[in-house]
């Protein structure tokens, strides 16, 4: 197994675990790309799972967002996805099988206050995936999509980097009341294990389903997608937005 990390300090497997490897890579740059897909087949004779993780989520207003945080969302959720599996399919098409695995978010599902850019990242990394398979398929490489909702992870805390722009505080209200409540819901979010173990039941489900959601506030906006119209969403999504 090989597991990607940005930094020395982050590596989690122990240098005597055998059949497993941390390798540095920054998803933001498409030569460390290229060259961590060739590292890992090297090292390990062959490739069969590509599962790319990398996420970036800033909350802010779009009117308040920096064209870095921006860039920085869109070239983590989206465009290192896309330069990791170019990197390796030449290799999947050589050995005629593969399976990729993108990690989304209900966020590619459904659009909500002050994740715009999130919400615009993952829905081209679904549509993105959801095209590429068909092109894939008669190579045999199939494409899995998982849908977590909520989990502890440092996804929404680096993204706390990015200074808002100032323009006053024309949003200011409604995004305080937009981040406690989202602190509020911290004691829910539940142990990213869950996410694993759904990751590991699409790479070993040899059908052709493409999304796997995974967590009850997951299953709750997918089952609202489903049933209620747009404007309901709209109505029961904005409703902090009627008066703050």
């Amino acid at each position: 197994m090989a597991a990607t990390v940005r930094k020395n300090e982050d590596f989690f497997f122990e240098n005597n675990v055998p059949n497993a490897r941390n390798f540095l890579l920054d998803v933001s740059k498409e030569d460390q790309c290229r060259r961590v897909i060739a590292d890992v087949i090297k090292t390990f004779g062959s490739l069969d799972v590509l599962v790319n993780n990398a996420g970036l989520s800033v909350m802010a207003a779009f009117e308040e967002s920096s064209q870095q945080s921006i860039d920085d969302q869109f070239q983590t959720n989206l465009y290192g996805a896309m330069q990791l599996t170019k990197a390796a399919l030449p290799y999947f098409r050589k050995q005629r099988s593969g399976l990729i695995v993108a990690v989304s978010s209900m966020a590619g599902r459904i659009g909500v206050p002050f994740y715009s850019i999130h919400a615009a990242s993952k829905f081209a990394l679904e549509g993105f995936f959801e095209s590429l398979r068909f092109e894939l398929y008669p190579f045999h490489i199939r494409v899995k999509i998982i849908e977590p909702g909520s989990y502890q992870t440092r996804i929404l805390s680096n993204g706390k980097k990015y200074p808002a722009l100032q323009i006053g505080n024309t949003y200011e209200p409604y995004l305080r009341k937009h981040e406690e409540g989202m602190q509020a819901y911290e004691v829910h979010r539940r142990d990213p294990g869950e996410v694993a173990e759904k990751i590991w039941e699409a790479v070993h489900d040899e059908s052709n389903q493409l999304r796997y959601i995974v967590g009850e506030d997951a299953i709750h906006i997918e089952k609202m997608r489903k049933e209620l119209s747009e404007e309901e969403i709209f109505s029961l999504v904005g409703k902090n937005f009627q008066s703050a």
